[in-house]
């Protein structure tokens, strides 16, 4: 996932310079997406997405002390730390318009706002799973849905790194993923990392999009 982020961003200063090593992003977060499948009346329909997030160290230890919250000798977070935590990201959740960005076709499909949130800490690094609902079931037999793994911003730069699953009514569904290829946008990448500066809020509010890795599931 860094080794990526590292390539763009060192492509990017060699091309235009200084200025360009304070790009976004200013996390990284491994991960991806899982699609929850049901059968009804005979017919599979894409209920909701399972997302994981994996942060990177720094930006774990830089999210549990704005929590006030800290690892215990173990490295891990007590039961006490854990919930307080939770209950935090709980709210921050709710208001973020990030990673999970689902298309059928030429339409967005409506996502309700994360739930069933759960938190751990694997090999130092903060890991957030939750889903994300559809607001109404998509029957998917003979269709494709594709998820970009991105938030807007850029603020944060995802990459899929584990292998999406199709979970429940799966017998006539697969999933694929496809990473972000950077030499296939090289022109937009240049511009677009020439602009962003650390701090600033990008004038194309969706800029994540261009370096988005996708999922796609496919029913027969």
């Amino acid at each position: 996932m860094r080794v990526r982020c590292v390539r763009l961003l060192t492509a990017a200063t060699f091309l235009l310079g200084g200025a360009a090593v304070q790009a976004h992003p200013h996390a990284f977060v491994d991960g991806g997406i899982d699609f929850v499948i049901s059968d009804r009346a005979g017919v599979a329909t894409l209920d909701a997405l399972h997302v994981t997030w994996l942060l990177d160290e720094f930006e774990t230890l830089y999210m549990l002390s704005a929590a006030k919250v800290g690892l215990n000798s173990d490295g891990l977070l007590d039961s006490t730390d854990r919930e307080a935590f939770t209950e935090q990201m709980r709210a921050w959740l709710a208001n973020f318009d990030g990673s999970a960005h689902a298309r059928h076709g030429a339409s967005p499909i409506a996502l309700e706002q994360p739930r069933s949130l759960e938190v751990a800490i694997v090999d130092g690094r903060l890991k957030l799973t939750f889903d994300r609902m559809l607001s109404e079931p998509l029957a998917v037999s003979g269709q494709e849905v594709e998820v970009g793994f991105y938030e807007r911003t850029y603020f944060y730069a995802h990459t899929v790194t584990q292998p999406a699953k199709v979970k429940g009514a799966a017998n006539a569904c697969e999933a694929r993923t496809f990473a972000f290829d950077p030499d296939s946008q090289s022109a937009d990448l240049q511009a677009t990392l020439q602009q962003l500066g650390r701090e600033d809020v990008p004038d194309d509010t969706n800029v994540g999009v261009l370096f988005a890795d996708r999922v796609l599931l496919q029913c027969d």
